[in-house]
């Protein structure tokens, strides 16, 4: 027997069953199309936009380093340590970021206390 007539023999015999399959896939597929026709004209919202008021900061109280603390630069090091680093280097990740303080020069950082890393500059 060629594969041919093994196939339609194999057709003939599971009629029934393919035609099934093939009604149940055709179902699925049109109910997922119109779901997403549907989904696509029902969700349609137009863009959430948040109006806020700004904070009258004049009522708050903070040590002036604090409000004028950097939150990036090209130097880090951690408030509690005693060295500075690049921002990528190791050491870096182990930095809370509460605890992070930034310097744009090593001068700036050395002014404060902070030697450079062994680990970071060779």
């Amino acid at each position: 027997m060629s594969i041919i007539s093994k196939s339609i023999h194999f057709v003939k015999k599971n009629q029934r069953l393919i035609l099934i399959v093939l009604a149940s896939l055709l179902t699925v597929s049109l109910v997922f199309i119109i779901g997403v026709e549907v989904g696509a004209k029902v969700f349609k919202r137009p863009p959430l936009i948040i109006q806020s008021e700004l904070l009258d900061l004049s009522t708050y109280e903070a040590e002036p380093i604090e409000v004028a603390a950097a939150t990036s630069g090209i130097y880090v090091a951690s408030k509690n340590g005693q060295y500075y680093y690049l921002p990528e280097c190791s050491g870096v990740s182990r930095i809370k970021e509460e605890n992070k303080v930034w310097f744009q020069t090593k001068e700036e950082a050395e002014a404060k206390g902070f030697k450079p890393s062994t680990t970071c500059f060779k």
